[in-house]
């Protein structure tokens, strides 16, 4: 009874995920020239909503021996990727040193 419970809520994390995946997309295509903001947003919500559709696997049952180390993996690749568009993007560091 509290598997499915965890599961089902996490299930609604994955849904709001997915909202927010599919707003994001939707403002990126808006204001594709002036900002790369959105994108940032879209590629954080698309490893979330991997990282939640996984916690309902495991929580599940489903396939729960491998799931650990896709999951580790994902979230791991989620953290680094979005660090690293977030510092790449800022503009105080493109921006070149005058003397």
């Amino acid at each position: 009874m509290v598997d499915l419970l965890i599961a089902s809520l996490d299930f609604i994390g994955f849904l709001g995920f997915t909202v927010a995946f599919v707003y994001s997309i939707k403002n990126f295509y808006n204001t594709r020239h002036i900002s790369l903001t959105w994108l940032l947003l879209v590629v954080a919500m698309s490893f979330l909503m991997l990282f939640t559709f996984l916690n309902v696997l495991e929580w599940l049952d489903v396939y729960p021996s491998t799931m650990d180390e896709i999951q580790n993996s994902a979230l791991v690749a989620a953290i680094v990727s979005i660090f690293s568009s977030v510092l790449i993007t800022r503009e105080e560091f493109l921006k070149p040193v005058s003397r």
